[in-house]
């Protein structure tokens, strides 16, 4: 048994792969029933997922809710363009093609996306590393011009106090002038763990400023929601597996929750101790809900827990309320399969 999740909202799957099982009728599930209220919806495709945004409009609200879910669609491109490496005009793509020649300007935004990403780094010992070293394929530069270094230790400092981030991957940043620098040439970034939900919490904010009635954001097992789109219990739910089309438990903002994040991770089942896949565990045996006060982290927990075991999970959440997350998982070791919760903010209700 293998659990999958979808994108409005947090909704768990169950299914059993079995190439001659009869059809099934299934009634509409929850997300796809239409809401009580009208919004306005539309949508565009970042980071490589289609992204949506809803907007329940307000007559009072500072733009219509036409403008407002644009603008939030703008912010999040002008994000994907500073910071996504599959984009080969972006900061990223410039910084990876160029730091290890010389030092790369850089914004205090994206300096500021690269210590969070050092954050998640230390807080994981290292496991969650948005640093890596691409394949190389017969057609490209030997090892020795892969492997060629630049002498940072050599030249004077740029600043008094450079930082070290990702341990010792060698990847430095001066504040004055305010650049990046990566020692070799092999080393590149990808922040596809984390940005993601960063500029959806961005986009959020904006739409949250501009005083409607509510909004979501959904972007493949990834949402951000307000308002009135958390209030109808049909919409957020973990559905029922012997059900289908029915809500097992549902998902409720917690009390002062003015925007929530939640984010879903289906099991991956593979040989290996985690994050050592030379060695032999335990399959996961279920899906991860998470939630938090801030997308990046919420996105960095989504990403990194699903490739954790049930004893992983526990320790994760154990320790992740001290960056901003809860989460919930499927696991045989509870009678009705639900560990962990999601409080402060929201819980998971019969």
């Amino acid at each position: 048994m293998r659990l999958g999740f979808s994108a409005f909202l947090p909704v768990v799957l169950f299914w059993i792969g079995c190439s001659s099982a009869p059809k099934v009728t299934v009634s509409p599930r929850p997300w796809q029933k239409i809401t009580s209220k009208a919004y306005y919806q539309t949508s565009s495709s970042e980071f490589g997922k289609r992204i949506v945004v809803r907007v329940w409009p307000d007559k009072g609200a500072k733009v219509t809710a036409k403008d407002a879910a644009k603008e939030a669609l703008a912010e999040i491109h002008r994000i994907s363009t500073m910071a996504d490496a599959a984009q080969p005009t972006s900061l990223l793509a410039k910084v990876n093609e160029q730091a290890y020649q010389g030092p790369v300007p850089i914004t205090q935004e994206f300096l500021d996306i690269l210590v969070t990403s050092d954050r998640m780094y230390q807080f994981t010992e290292g496991k969650f590393d948005v640093t890596f070293v691409p394949v190389k394929y017969g057609s490209e530069e030997s090892d020795q011009d892969l492997n060629k270094v630049t002498d940072w230790d050599g030249q004077p400092a740029l600043s008094p106090n450079p930082s070290h981030l990702f341990g010792k991957k060698g990847v430095i940043v001066d504040r004055n002038p305010l650049v990046v620098r990566i020692y070799n040439r092999r080393t590149k970034i990808n922040l596809n763990g984390m940005i993601r939900g960063y500029a959806i919490e961005r986009a959020a904010k904006s739409l949250q400023e501009k005083g409607h009635a509510g909004f979501a954001i959904i972007a493949d097992g990834f949402f951000a929601a307000s308002g009135v789109a958390l209030q109808d219990p049909g919409i957020m739910c973990i559905e029922d597996p012997a059900r289908l089309g029915n809500c097992l438990k549902s998902i409720q903002a917690g009390k002062g929750t003015s925007i929530l994040f939640l984010g879903t991770s289906a099991s991956i089942e593979r040989k290996g101790i985690n994050f050592d896949p030379t060695a032999v565990w335990s399959s996961r045996s279920g899906g991860v809900v998470v939630a938090g006060r801030e997308g990046a982290w919420v996105q960095f927990a989504t990403t990194i827990t699903a490739v954790m075991d049930d004893a992983s999970l526990i320790d994760f959440f154990s320790k992740a309320s001290k960056v901003g997350v809860s989460g919930a998982y499927f696991t045989p070791m509870k009678k009705d399969g639900l560990a962990g919760d999601l409080a402060p903010f929201a819980t998971i209700a019969p």
